[in-house]
Order: C-alpha cells, then sequence, then structure tokens
C-alpha cells in the first residue's frame, strides 16, 4: 500500500483529494496509459453506485483514460460484485468501480480490478501512483486527445464512438455504453 490507495481503493471525500477533477483526470490518463502500453486491444469496464458525485468522477475518469487507445464500455449503475462478474466473462482487461461502498455518503472512491474480477496487484497500484503522485514520465508518443461525448454528461464536443452493447449474463442485464479511442 502506498500513498494513494488504501485497503480497499481510493477512498475520500469528494472534491477533497485525491477525489479533485484534476487528479482523477491524471489517474485516468495513468489508468490508460498502463493498460495501452500492456496491449494494443486493451478495455476498462467503469460502473458506479448510486452516490451523486458518482457521474462526475466517471465523467472525469473517462476524460483521462480516453487519451489512449482503449475501448472504454461504461455501465453506469451496477453492483461491485456484477462489475467483476462482468469483467471475467467477456474478458475485459480492468474494472474500474466508482463506489465507497459503506463509507458515509459524502465519501466515495475508485476500485480497480483485474482481468480475473479481483483487486489490482500492488504492482499495478504501483504503477498508478509512479505516474500520478510520483510524476514518473509516459511516452508522450501514445498518448493522443480525443473528444468524446459521454451520454448524459452536459455538452462535450463531437462523438468519438458511441454505441450501445447489451451484456445479459445470468439475470443481470446491463445496457453498457461503448466508447472506444483509437490512434
Amino acid at each position: 500500500m502506498g500513498k494513494l490507495f488504501g485497503t480497499d481503493g481510493i477512498r475520500a471525500k469528494y472534491g477533497k483529494f485525491p477525489l479533485t477533477e484534476d487528479f482523477i483526470v491524471e489517474l485516468g490518463k495513468a489508468v490508460g496509459y498502463i493498460l495501452s502500453s500492456q496491449n494494443s486491444d486493451s478495455s476498462l469496464l467503469v460502473a458506479k453506485d448510486t452516490r451523486p458525485s458518482g457521474k462526475d468522477i466517471e465523467k472525469f475518469l473517462i476524460k483521462g483514460t480516453s487519451c489512449y487507445p482503449i475501448k472504454i464500455y461504461l455501465a453506469n449503475i451496477l453492483p461491485t460484485a456484477a462489475l467483476s462478474y462482468i469483467i471475467r466473462k467477456h474478458n475485459i482487461n480492468l474494472g474500474a468501480m466508482i463506489s465507497a461502498s459503506h463509507n458515509l455518503y459524502q465519501d466515495n472512491g475508485i476500485k480497480f480490478f483485474s482481468s480475473q474480477g479481483l483487486k489490482i496487484s500492488d504492482n499495478f497500484e504501483e504503477k498508478i501512483e509512479n505516474l500520478t503522485i510520483n510524476k514518473k514520465k509516459r511516452n508522450k508518443s501514445q498518448f493522443k486527445k480525443t473528444k468524446i461525448k459521454i451520454r448524459g454528461h452536459g455538452k462535450q464536443k463531437p462523438t468519438y464512438c458511441n454505441k450501445s452493447h447489451k451484456f445479459d449474463v445470468e439475470g443481470i442485464c446491463a445496457r453498457i455504453i461503448v466508447l472506444v479511442t483509437t490512434n
């Protein structure tokens, strides 16, 4: 465990470090960079609980991750266990659950899940911390700014790719919005 991750992801009061807009965008860039460095066809599934701040956190996380060529699936509101299951069932590289579980309503957080549907490794957390907290350099040649529209997230500019995909998984039905960013 380092400076950013606690025992169960990143937790804080929304609007306070590390759950500020600027930091969440940087966090998204770090995750996008790591994923795109590992696999040319990487994917991320993002879900959230019903906390009001979840919508903003999702938007900021996507703003950062969409700078890299990865498929981003938005599940909207989904239980954490369902996110974990869908990741495994559909071979998604990484999941991000925006939730603070049993913490106070004003709090929120982000927990990342590996392709096995489990909490990410300490090594993966360390890579994220090195790119955000410790400000290690990313290879800028992989960086590509894209403009995307996320349904329900205000007045962002043109849609890069926005289509709907339906996952029906043993009684769990989730309409997933797919955002594909490419070089």
